[in-house]
């Protein structure tokens, strides 16, 4: 069954809550399952924005570290780069043939963002280079390895190596 993810910013200041409208499992085409991402300030308690229905089921959630940007990944294999401060949309693209995006992790620098898919897919972007030019954004590297689902991504404190995991029981 799908489990929304939820996120807490690195410092402790924004919560991220998402899902979505629809079957919990399989393949869930818009607009039977459309996607909704709301995003609460913890120290006043209030929920800050919100995004309902207008687009395809969140399926991962990242904070920069900084807790500027907020990027979600969706059933439909887009990515979506938003600012907390106004939940203005700063970036958007297309990943991973169109399939579910299901992991997300920013390198230390914040320079890259890895991208981990339901097809077994890995591919990292330059994630600054899509938020400097509001969306445009170049493939940095595709990875192979996993042969299914990569259900989890974690860049090590350094940058120097990224780990993932998938669902054919590698890592």
């Amino acid at each position: 069954f799908f489990l929304p993810p939820i996120t807490f910013s690195a410092d402790g200041r924004y919560l991220a809550l998402s899902g979505s409208v629809g079957p919990g499992i399989d393949y869930c085409p818009q607009p039977t399952c459309a996607g909704w991402l709301h995003l609460w300030d913890l120290r006043s308690g209030e929920r800050i924005a919100a995004a309902d229905g207008s687009m395809a089921r969140v399926m991962s959630t990242v904070f920069s570290r900084d807790s500027r940007y907020l990027i979600s990944g969706h059933a439909d294999g887009s990515i979506v780069v938003r600012t907390t401060a106004d939940f203005e949309v700063v970036g958007r693209f297309r990943c991973c043939s169109a399939t579910w995006i299901r992991a997300l992790a920013l390198s230390p620098d914040e320079q890259v963002l890895a991208i981990g898919a339901q097809s077994g897919e890995l591919v990292l972007w330059n994630i600054a280079e899509a938020i400097a030019n509001r969306g445009a954004v170049h493939v940095s590297r595709a990875l192979k390895g996993h042969v299914f689902g990569i259900s989890s991504l974690v860049f090590e404190a350094a940058g120097d190596h990224l780990i993932s995991s998938a669902d054919d029981q590698h890592v």
